[in-house]
């Protein structure tokens, strides 16, 4: 995929004319600014002003008046998760910038060893998009009725279709309903993936206007899920990244952030080891979990000031497993031990230093270092007595089954598979007496049928059952078997 997104980011016209225009827009006042965040002003001698036009509030706001015949019309084209985000009221552009810095082709590179591989799914997992097998290309095809009606609409409503309040105009029309026609519906979605673009996944410098490279995706929205939009996504990052390197290369005074970057917040932080600010492991899309107040946290643990610098590299990365993002409903498979980075008392320590520098030799640090101290340690101690106790279990368990010799003395066997040869005389388990009452597992049952592979036939008064036959005495349970 490296190849693919610079050779993307190298083919896309609109770079050097989002560089124009970010010189253009440099004088714009916060209220036409439009994103999330008003434009900073500089200081003489001090860091560049960092501007966007990216607004996760302006999308939130809109798609909060829809009514479920809308939201359905989404979630058919495949952009359910935008329907989830949380309201972000402000960015922390700092922030953004000091990421898009440290991505270098597909991969956030923190130092030599906190790498984070970026691909397709890490979009798919934070938005929830599209992750199709079509790549979107800036070819513009025959338009579609509905491509053309929305062009005609747009046009009466604002600027035209690269306007995004015409968008907006269109997405809040009352009309959208079950009686709407086919042209009205697809024009409806059409205009959704415009604002979104224009809004959050690939915003430019402009002011209310969009550069609409994708109208091939668009021409047949019954076809919308087939295409790759988190490919587009990325590819639209890395071109945003490569012009912010340009314009800190040439010391600009104002840098406006374009691209998805609060894309990389979300994934950079959920990547975290935060203690108990991280997010669970369960839900998608994993922005649905991010809220304002969350990210501010968040972000305010991992600030350190390194040199008159700000940094936000104050934490270790947390190994999430693939196979929990697979499906939304798919069960949470157990984390292995090593996928952790073991900690101990003195992390606890050198963050307590790194984080509250004026505590450093006062008595409360002394408190809340020997706390932790007594914490770790009590964890250590039961983490032992739980593998003691799992140990004893199996050997209750194997050594029952294995004097019972149950399934070995069906198929002949003199020497039982489970039976330890570490076993030291005298000191193997006895079988707990069997109790009058018996369990009969069909689970169980089936299991060791197909481990001999017959079965006998036993008739009752009324039903008919199927029954494991041991010595052809009583039939074999899950009483019987595991007792």
């Amino acid at each position: 995929m490296e190849a693919t997104l610079e050779q993307a980011a190298l083919r896309a016209p609109t770079l050097e004319q989002d560089q124009r225009d970010a010189a253009a827009f440099t004088g714009n006042s916060s209220r036409d600014h439009g994103g999330d965040a008003a434009e900073a002003t500089r200081a003489p001698g001090s860091a560049p002003a960092v501007t966007s036009r990216i607004s996760v509030q302006k999308v939130c706001s809109v798609v909060r008046k829809f009514g479920k015949f809308k939201r359905n019309l989404v979630e058919e084209i495949g952009f359910g998760g935008m329907l989830k985000i949380r309201m972000l009221t402000r960015l922390n552009l700092k922030f953004s910038a000091w990421l898009m810095e440290r991505v270098e082709s597909n991969e956030l590179k923190i130092d030599e060893e906190r790498i984070l591989k970026i691909q397709d799914h890490d979009v798919e997992k934070v938005f929830g998009l599209p992750c199709g097998t079509r790549l979107i290309s800036p070819d513009t095809p025959e338009p579609s009725e509905a491509c053309i009606e929305f062009l005609r609409v747009s046009s009466n409503l604002s600027k035209g279709a690269h306007s995004l309040k015409a968008a907006e105009a269109y997405l809040l029309r009352d009309d959208i309903n079950e009686d709407s026609s086919k042209v009205q519906i697809d024009c409806f979605k059409i205009a959704f993936l415009v604002f979104v673009v224009g809004h959050l996944l690939a915003p430019s410098t402009k002011y209310d206007y969009i550069s609409i490279d994708f109208w091939a995706a668009l021409n047949d929205t019954s076809r919308i899920k087939e295409f790759n939009w988190c490919r587009y996504v990325l590819e639209h990052l890395i071109r945003a990244v490569r012009k912010l390197k340009s314009d800190i290369r040439n010391r600009h005074k104002t840098i406006h952030l374009v691209g998805c970057h609060v894309f990389l917040q979300v994934f950079y932080l959920d990547n975290l080891d935060l203690g108990p600010l991280s997010k669970t492991w369960e839900g998608l899309p994993r922005i649905s979990l991010f809220d304002y107040e969350s990210v501010k946290k968040m972000t305010e643990m991992i600030t350190n000031d390194v040199g008159g610098d700000t940094s936000f590299a104050g934490a270790n990365v947390r190994l999430l497993p693939s196979s929990i993002f697979k499906h939304t409903h798919s069960p949470i498979n157990p984390m292995l031990r090593s996928s952790f980075t073991e900690t101990g008392p003195e992390d606890f320590s050198n963050h307590l230093r790194l984080k509250y520098p004026s505590l450093v030799g006062h008595p409360l640090a002394a408190i809340l270092e020997e706390h932790n101290a007594r914490i770790m340690e009590n964890i250590s101690q039961i983490s032992n007595s739980y593998q003691i106790a799992m140990f004893s279990f199996m050997d209750q368990l194997l050594g029952s089954i294995s004097e019972n010799r149950c399934c070995c003395r069906a198929l002949g066997r003199t020497n039982c598979l489970l039976r330890s040869p570490h076993a030291i005389p005298g000191n193997a388990h006895r079988t707990p007496k069997k109790r009058k009452s018996q369990f009969y597992s069909t689970v169980t049952g089936r299991a060791i049928q197909q481990i001999l592979g017959k079965h006998k036939k036993t008739r009752g008064n009324r039903t008919s059952k199927y029954a494991l036959m041991v010595n052809d005495e009583q039939p074999l349970t899950s009483q019987s078997y595991i007792s």
